[in-house]
């Protein structure tokens, strides 16, 4: 069973995920799934924040992974559209 403190961090880690993903559907011209990638992702990073705080589990590493997780799918975007001649 996941512990408490790793809630937050097992939604964080989703944001991870969804990055390869949204590349994959954007470049594949799949812009409606592409677009729910991307408010899903836009949930997640509401939701881990207010799951670890409602939780009592705020970590110093929950932090720094939510950070990263955030900048990998900014790059992430900006390389698709780049790509994509946007």
């Amino acid at each position: 069973m996941l512990k408490r403190y790793y809630i937050p961090s097992a939604v964080t880690f989703l944001r991870l995920l969804i990055a390869p993903i949204f590349f994959y559907a954007f470049l594949n011209n799949q812009y409606g799934l592409s677009l729910l990638l991307l408010a899903f992702a836009g949930i997640t990073n509401l939701l881990d924040g207010y799951l670890a705080r409602k939780m009592d589990s705020v970590s110093s590493r929950g932090a720094y992974l939510d950070v990263t997780a955030d900048f990998i799918l900014i790059l992430t975007c900006f390389f698709t559209f780049t790509i994509n001649g946007w």
